[in-house]
């Protein structure tokens, strides 16, 4: 929603709290605007309807999160969603193929399971366990966004020419394009990870033996005075 549309916006929720009986406040307002301003004004009014004629919860005043609940779905939901997607691009792509997906976090997801090559490697016995592992992943990422993903999942091609100086296929897009092209923008590739070299070995060694204290035998006469 635009923020032009805030009246509209809180002339609707106001409509919705009078016929629910529930108190609501300026700050009320704006807490549902700034959970729900990302949509549509004209969705978020639908799925204010919809809450209303759900027989299981519909009597209740709806939450931010409700509304939210309708118009994207659960987590489970989402999971499952963007597993089918990736079986899809599975059937339509070949393990050669280097591809991009219109979600940062399959990209994140599928990094973290192996890479596009192994996942594509699956078993059809393997398969249900993969699906379990993706659906999980991707549920945890949707709580906690992940901090790095790779532009793209590497297929064969690309990963046995590229190092070598020879040509290769570019990814495959599978989604939507102008996602796609924001995914790969946006990507944050995974730091490199650096080999401790022998001289920092040492140095952290001489710190060590220069920080112990030194241990020092007492004397009779020191044990004597002790007693």
């Amino acid at each position: 929603m635009h923020s032009n549309e805030f009246n509209k916006f809180s002339a609707m929720f106001l409509g919705v709290s009078a016929v629910y009986k529930a108190q609501t406040s300026d700050f009320t307002t704006q807490f549902y605007w700034n959970a729900l301003k990302k949509y549509e004004f004209c969705v978020v009014e639908q799925a204010f309807s919809r809450h209303a004629t759900n027989p299981d919860n519909g009597q209740f005043m709806p939450k931010p999160a409700d509304i939210i609940r309708i118009l994207d779905g659960t987590s489970s939901d989402k999971s499952l969603a963007a597993w089918q997607k990736v079986v899809a691009a599975m059937d339509q792509v070949s393990v050669y193929d280097s591809i991009a997906f219109d979600d940062a976090i399959i990209h994140a997801v599928i990094y973290a399971m192996g890479g596009w090559q192994r996942l594509c490697d699956t078993t059809i016995s393997d398969m249900p366990f993969r699906a379990q592992e993706f659906q999980k992943r991707y549920a945890l990422f949707l709580k906690q966004p992940p901090l790095h993903y790779p532009k793209y999942l590497v297929g064969i091609h690309e990963e046995s020419n590229r190092p070598n100086g020879f040509e290769y296929k570019s990814p495959v897009m599978f989604g939507d394009r102008a996602k796609i092209l924001e995914v790969m923008e946006n990507a944050k590739p995974a730091p490199k990870l650096e080999r401790i070299s022998a001289d920092i070995l040492k140095e952290i060694e001489q710190r060590k033996i220069s920080t112990t204290p030194k241990l020092t035998l007492i004397s009779s006469t020191q044990q004597r005075n002790a007693e």
